[in-house]
């Protein structure tokens, strides 16, 4: 009988670290083979690694129907908020920095108005909910 195990990991690196990253999964890899050796009489493996390029994040712009008030939302998380974001500050430059900060892509971003029922919470609490999900509507 045999039995195939594929096993991926997947490790975010400061550049130049690649070669000790390599060793590190290397021994890994090693001692669990090792360790299946107690139970077979023979194990092989291979030890691949690839770049892989991250997945951009969904980014999503919610609009207050009052005032201007606006709230980043990235992968559901409140990231910046303000009446407008970039208040003070060149909206391109902004948000080009919080795209490139945030691994979104601007020309991917939604844009949403929030309902009446979450602007007259917003209203209300004076502040954007934490997180999407706390909303009344569903925006992602």
């Amino acid at each position: 009988m045999k039995l195939q195990l594929e096993l991926i990991i997947e490790v975010d690196y400061e550049e130049g670290s690649t070669d000790s990253i390599k060793e590190h999964l290397t021994e890994l890899v090693h001692n669990l083979a090792d360790g299946i050796m107690k139970h077979s009489d023979a194990v092989q493996y291979n030890v691949l690694t690839n770049k892989v390029s991250p997945q951009k994040s969904n980014a999503i712009l919610l609009l207050s129907n009052e005032d201007g008030y606006e709230a980043l939302y990235v992968d559901g998380k409140l990231v910046a908020d303000g009446a407008p974001i970039n208040e003070g500050g060149d909206r391109i430059q902004v948000f080009t920095a919080l795209a490139e900060q945030y691994n979104f892509s601007l020309s991917e971003m939604a844009t949403k108005c929030l309902s009446q029922e979450d602007d007259a919470e917003l209203c209300d609490s004076g502040c954007f909910c934490e997180y999407l999900y706390e909303y009344s509507s569903k925006y992602d």
